[in-house]
């Protein structure tokens, strides 16, 4: 992604991967493509409010998990924040 606001992260060891395996998923490998939400006070990684996977399959629950944590904090306009 090219984009200034985004930063990439290369894992070789697969750690974060492994970390949500043991902790959310329950894989045998490294999890991959999927998605972790918290409520913005969240302290324990091991408890999002909501979890699901791949990203592209489930964008539609994605989204709709996502628009109220959205709704009137980002200072983006509803048309825009459609497009999520």
């Amino acid at each position: 992604m090219t984009d200034s606001r985004v930063m990439h992260f290369w894992d070789e060891q697969k750690t974060v991967g492994t970390w949500f395996s043991a902790n959310l998923t329950e894989r045998d490998s490294p999890t991959w493509d999927f998605y972790a939400l918290y409520r913005y006070d969240a302290r324990d990684l091991a408890s999002p409010t909501r979890i699901g996977g791949t990203i592209i399959s489930h964008r539609d629950e994605l989204r709709a998990a996502l628009m109220p944590l959205l709704a009137g904090t980002t200072g983006i306009d509803a048309p825009e924040r459609d497009r999520c």
